[in-house]
């Protein structure tokens, strides 16, 4: 047989399984030189390979345009589209100003927490300033020029609220009241802004319970308070509105603690003259809710009801 011992005859394939295998590829046109700049084969094989092909592509691109475009009777008989109504022109601009660019970010704006801390540490540098000119009453209305007269109630209550704080001195109690005091002579601040800003301040007091974390509080309040009733910056009758956010969160014992830590300030500095018995009275009714007939407490009464 053709698979004997010692007799092995070569082996081909048939032509068939020839034809059959995969083979190199032989290109029936010679290559081009490929252009500068492109190595890869699978990006020449990409590139037309003769000016021949290049011509006739072009040419067919161009016969192609042109049955594309329709003739000049085409034109004519193509109807003219009609003007758009009242209610798509506004829905198209309306949608166009939809697509507009977002406009241009606008400067930050401060929240309230933010901005009470900025006037509180505006409040620290003025007072080192005001004490580095000796107090001077022509200096201080300079502090107040970069504060807008819409904030200076804001400005009045972040101050108090510094000065109260359980790590403040007395010293930085008394400039603020003499600052207020001075600035008061000058015009530019009245009764009104110093109310407010009390009752700003112990509204927040009354939200926050501050007494609870700040020891002192109301004994560095009522000093701010006997302080500015000495220099009249504000009345012993509007002291019933200054204490009113106390009462209104009836926190009746805090607003006595408040009252009688003023009232033992006031007997203690000898300032009895700040003190109305008529005031007093509708304190009683208001903080106690006692109805006194006379409305009428001298103020050894109105410390032993405050007790």
């Amino acid at each position: 047989g053709g698979f004997g011992l010692g007799y092995r005859r070569d082996h081909s394939y048939p032509s068939q399984v020839n034809a059959a295998v995969p083979r190199a590829r032989r290109p029936t046109q010679p290559r081009e030189t490929p252009s500068k700049g492109i190595t890869s084969p699978s990006v020449q094989s990409f590139r037309p390979t003769s000016a021949f092909n290049v011509s006739n592509s072009a040419a067919k691109d161009r016969r192609q345009e042109e049955h594309d475009q329709p003739s000049d009777a085409d034109r004519s008989k193509s109807p003219i589209p009609p003007a758009p109504s009242p209610q798509q022109a506004a829905q198209s601009s309306t949608q166009s100003q939809n697509h507009q660019a977002p406009p241009a970010p606008r400067h930050r704006e401060y929240s309230m927490v933010e901005a009470e801390e900025r006037l509180e540490r505006k409040m620290s540098v003025i007072l080192e300033e005001w004490e580095q000119c000796g107090h001077t009453e022509d200096t201080a209305p300079s502090f107040l020029e970069e504060i807008e007269a819409s904030e200076h109630i804001a400005f009045l209550c972040s101050g108090v609220k510094f000065v109260v704080s359980a790590n403040k001195l007395e010293k930085q109690r008394l400039q603020l009241v003499l600052l207020v005091h001075v600035l008061q002579r000058k015009g530019i601040l009245n009764s009104y802004h110093v109310v407010s800003a009390l009752m700003s301040v112990v509204s927040a007091m009354a939200d926050m319970e501050l007494w609870v974390d700040v020891p002192g509080l109301w004994r560095n309040l009522s000093q701010v308070f006997v302080e500015m009733l000495m220099k009249q910056a504000f009345t012993f009758g509007e002291l019933v509105d200054v204490c009113s956010p106390l009462v209104t969160a009836q926190q009746h014992t805090e607003c006595k603690r408040l009252i009688r830590a003023l009232m033992e300030r006031v007997e203690r500095q000898g300032c009895q003259s700040i003190y109305n018995a008529e005031v007093a009275g509708v304190l009683v009714s208001k903080v106690c809710q006692v109805e006194l007939p006379g409305k009428q407490v001298e103020m050894d009464e109105f410390l032993q009801m405050l007790a």
